[in-house]
């Protein structure tokens, strides 16, 4: 039987959509199972890479050869191993938690915030039993040394139209030896009430806190800062850790001739008081006050404590207020500090004038550094456009005398009294001879723990015998001309006969 359409049109129209509809639901099927089959794909890999990476942190982790009770541990689980140490309280519940970085500074932050607290407790105890001066603000860490506070206060008297000043508080260093309980605080006072210079720094008053060994010092406040804040362009109250974080590129000429001129002039100043060596010259201690520098550190001087700096000039013997003078100098050409006791041949790169390396090179490539005088005679200060007017000699009575001689005596003991340690090179005098020599030299890593080990080496070779000097300047002409050498044969018997 055959069925034939009414009409030819419409029954190609209907297996048109049929068709249609068939292919577009296989599309979609064959999408949807694609679909499916990538996510198992990834699925799996996943998993794999997981489990791999499982596997190989189980085997990268310390695995202790005895358990906490002494039994031999014969197979490891982190996950359990982690539960015993926080029940044994090896590790604490927070530590477990988090991360061990994030403990560690969570730790710090608490212990910075326990010691801020602690210092403003000191000093509200202190301020209430002066009753001299109130408190205005606590100051952030605006120094490198960590036991240290730093306020701002007012005196009571005037309020708000006084000037603030600067009060910090810091426990008594262990180099001191003065009776601060005594007449040598008193002593103390009297120096700094008649210490008049256009360029050094004043100190108002020194103080001691016996029951908390703390000594509590009372400067005048300045908006500018100190000489370091004005190299790097930043803001002095802001925390030590951030504000010099960013290298600059130094001072201008006139600037440095002026600045060096005026500290050089400060520093024989208190060279004649009886500091020599002063041992605080850094850029952290000089103040700027209308445009001229107020050189700091008298007190530190007196008290024992000793700059930053020390740390890298201690291998110098002579001249130490030199030394760290060039520290300072090369600070204000560079922008940076000078991280090495005597600048390379790369860190003369970084200072731009080469008047300012000329200086530089009188200081450190010298067998004996200059004294400041002798610094201070060169033609780069003499030219500077900036007068100090020294004042005349004051008197010191004995007491004051006896003072400086006392905190002479403890400071050079501590500058040459101390054994090497481990962290000293054994040749000490390995800058001064890098620095003379024509070509850079690279620093020795040998290190002695103890001035012991440096007796038990062999003795030095003896000299070698005098020769002729008529040939020696021969042979000197020759290579001067530019002559060739005639090769020479070494015989080398030093090899064992077996």
């Amino acid at each position: 039987m055959v069925f034939e359409c009414s009409s030819n049109s419409t029954c190609w129209e209907n297996c048109n959509l049929v068709c249609i509809g068939l292919t577009a639901g296989g599309s979609l099927i064959v999408l949807v199972l694609c679909i499916v089959i990538i996510t198992a794909i990834v699925c799996c890999c996943c998993c794999l890479y997981r489990r791999r990476s499982r596997s190989l942190f189980y085997r990268l982790r310390y695995t202790p050869l005895r358990d906490p009770s002494g039994s031999v541990v014969t197979t490891y689980n982190p996950a359990t191993r982690r539960n015993q140490d926080i029940r044994s309280g090896s590790i604490s519940d927070a530590v477990a938690e988090e991360g061990l970085y994030e403990a560690m500074q969570r730790q710090r932050k608490e212990r910075e915030s326990t010691r801020r607290e602690t210092g403003l407790l000191n000093c509200q105890f202190y301020l209430r039993s002066n009753q001299k001066y109130v408190l205005e603000t606590h100051l952030p860490d605006i120094g490198s040394r960590i036991s240290k506070s730093w306020f701002m206060v007012r005196p009571i008297s005037g309020g708000q139209f006084n000037p603030p000043f600067l009060l910090t508080m810091s426990p008594i260093s262990q180099q001191c030896r003065l009776n601060l309980q005594g007449t040598d605080k008193h002593v103390m006072n009297r120096l700094f009430r008649i210490l008049e210079h256009q360029c050094i720094h004043k100190i108002m008053e020194i103080d001691y806190i016996p029951d908390k060994r703390i000594i509590v010092i009372l400067e005048p406040f300045l908006q500018r800062g100190s000489l370091k804040d004005l190299i790097y362009h930043t803001t002095p109250s802001l925390p030590w850790s951030t504000k010099y974080s960013v290298r600059r590129s130094g001072l201008r000429t006139h600037q440095i001739q002026n600045f060096g001129r005026q500290i050089l002039e400060a520093v024989l100043f208190v060279h004649e008081l009886g500091f020599k060596p002063f041992g605080q010259i850094q850029s952290g201690n000089i103040y700027l006050e209308g445009g001229r520098c107020r050189v700091s550190g008298i007190d530190n001087a007196i008290l024992g404590y000793k700059p930053r700096v020390s740390r890298n000039v201690k291998t110098y013997k002579e001249n130490i207020d030199s030394v760290m003078f060039g520290h300072l100098l090369f600070e204000l050409g560079s922008g940076k500090e000078l991280s090495n006791p005597a600048p390379i041949e790369s860190d003369y790169k970084n200072v731009k004038n080469q008047q300012v390396v000329e200086v530089l090179q009188f200081i450190f490539q010298s067998r004996i550094p200059p004294t400041i005088d002798e610094i201070l005679q060169l033609p780069f200060f003499q030219n500077a456009r900036t007068s100090v007017d020294n004042p005349e000699g004051i008197r010191l009575d004995e007491d004051i005398i006896e003072l400086i001689q006392k905190s002479r005596r403890y400071r050079s003991k501590g500058g040459k009294g101390r054994k090497a340690s481990s962290s000293t090179y054994s040749n000490e005098g390995y800058y001064r001879s890098s620095l003379f020599s024509t070509t850079p030299q690279v620093a020795d890593s040998t290190v002695t723990s103890s001035a012991a080990n440096e007796s038990s080496l062999p003795p030095p070779p003896p000299p070698p015998p005098p020769s002729n000097t008529n040939d020696k300047s021969a042979l000197w002409s020759d290579i001067h001309k530019g002559k060739t050498l005639r090769p020479t044969v070494t015989d080398d018997r030093s090899a064992p006969m077996i």
